[in-house]
């Protein structure tokens, strides 16, 4: 019986139809399930998810850009009272009752936010707890006896223009939670010459918000360093009247700690300028420096004004001593120095010399003054105990002299008013007899 044979054509042709019939079917199960993930990573990078391997791009130290789809840390719980919406927010929108809901929208362009079956509400400038309250106001009609609430699903982008005395002037965006020293930070941070004290916010037309970001750096003081809206401005002015602060200072993260010198100590990491503003004070100024490092004398500082000359003030006189433009604030090295405190002519810090005993320091600062004790003079050590000195004791770098008041002098002091009042009683006596 003879055999068929297919022709090669024909054979090649059933096997391409075969193979067209199979992708036909394998397509038809994939391609809704391609879709359909397609479709979930889309919204998920809209509503900030990120895909499912993780975020990219995200807000890095060196990387100045602030995504919108990336997952974010916020300082706080956003407060639905001060929170001003602005386009590219998306709001939750929780519709309970007969029917329930749950929608994630966004804030359009136009700054409206648009609800299926209630309509457009233009929201985009008002705080989301107004936008909560006419959310539920429009509500009533389409879903009566219905629980509605409106809340922040992820925060906006804002681009934010940054100008004057910064590293890096220019647009920069920003999150609608990010406060004004975020802006700054994306801009390079402030210029040497940058007045911190008095940074302008403009926000719409002409109105201009000042804000003291060093009082929020150096007290915390949190309404100094407010949250951005749409379209604000910042802009930092140059510094006009400042503080040179020197010496024994708090050091910032990767500056080296450099020793000090009897003499002028211009070393560039341990000097900071501080803007000042109002009526400032000592402490105020120390605080916003850094405050005194760890090897700082703990006595007291020198300050030294254009029309006098050094002016020694005690530690416990910081919160009174006002301070004035061009003031320069000299902060000691303890190693370098010896205090000779209490009862003398001019108490302070006088340098270490090697070789010199008790009175020679003692006499530096003018002797003992009327109300000081010529003996029982006593040295704190460096390490906090005290023990009584002669005057030809030697001395070490750090120490503390100590000449206490006269025991007489204290009594004297509270006989004199007592001895006063009784003279001028019995003049008065004596007068009307």
């Amino acid at each position: 019986m003879p055999v068929m044979r297919r022709k090669p054509f024909a054979d090649r042709a059933f096997r391409a139809s075969c193979l067209a019939l199979l992708c036909a079917s394998v397509a038809g199960v994939v391609a809704p399930v391609v879709a359909q993930s397609l479709s979930d990573m889309e919204r998920r990078g809209a509503l900030g998810l990120g895909a499912a391997t993780g975020t990219s791009d995200r807000l890095l130290p060196g990387n100045r850009s602030a995504r919108s789809g990336d997952r974010i840390a916020l300082e706080c719980a956003v407060d639905p009272a001060t929170y001003y919406l602005a386009p590219g927010d998306w709001l939750t929108v929780s519709i309970w009752g007969a029917t329930d809901l749950m929608m994630e929208l966004p804030v359009g362009a136009d700054g409206n936010l648009i609800v299926p079956s209630v309509g457009v509400l233009p929201v985009g400038g008002t705080t989301l707890a107004a936008a909560n309250g006419a959310l539920r106001e429009a509500c009533r009609g389409p879903y009566p006896r219905s629980e509605v609430s409106l809340t922040l699903a992820q925060p906006a982008l804002l681009r934010i223009p940054v100008t004057g005395m910064v590293a890096d002037p220019g647009s920069w965006e920003v999150l609608s939670t990010s406060r004004v020293s975020d802006a700054l930070q994306m801009a390079g941070g402030l210029r040497e010459d940058a007045d911190s004290r008095r940074v302008e916010i403009r926000r719409g037309g002409d109105a201009v918000l000042r804000c003291d970001l060093l009082a929020y750096l150096a007290d915390g003081a949190a309404d100094e360093n407010p949250m951005l809206r749409s379209g604000d401005r910042v802009h930092v002015p140059p510094a006009e009247n400042v503080v040179r602060v020197r010496g024994i200072l708090s050091s910032a993260p990767g500056e080296q700690i450099r020793p000090s010198s009897p003499l002028d100590r211009p070393f560039e990491p341990q000097t900071r300028m501080v803007p000042l503003r109002g009526e400032d004070h000592l402490d105020f100024v120390i605080r916003a420096a850094g405050g005194p490092g760890r090897a700082f004398c703990d006595e007291g500082v020198w300050v030294h004004r254009a029309d006098t000359t050094a002016v020694w003030v005690a530690r416990a006189g910081w919160p009174r001593f006002a301070m004035s433009p061009g003031d320069v604030v000299d902060v000691p090295f303890c190693r370098e120095w010896v205090a000779v405190i209490g009862e003398v002519v001019r108490p302070g810090l006088y340098p270490y010399l090697p070789g010199e005993v008790v009175a020679d320091y003692v006499f530096a600062a003018g002797g003992p003054s009327t109300s000081g004790r010529g003996s029982g003079w006593s040295i704190v050590e460096r390490s906090g105990e005290e023990r009584s000195a002669a005057p030809g004791d030697t001395v070490a770098a750090g120490m503390r002299i100590h000449v206490p008041r006269r025991r007489m002098h204290s009594v004297n002091e509270l006989i004199a008013p007592v001895a006063s009042l009784l003279a001028l009683t019995i003049s008065l006596v004596a007068l009307f007899r």
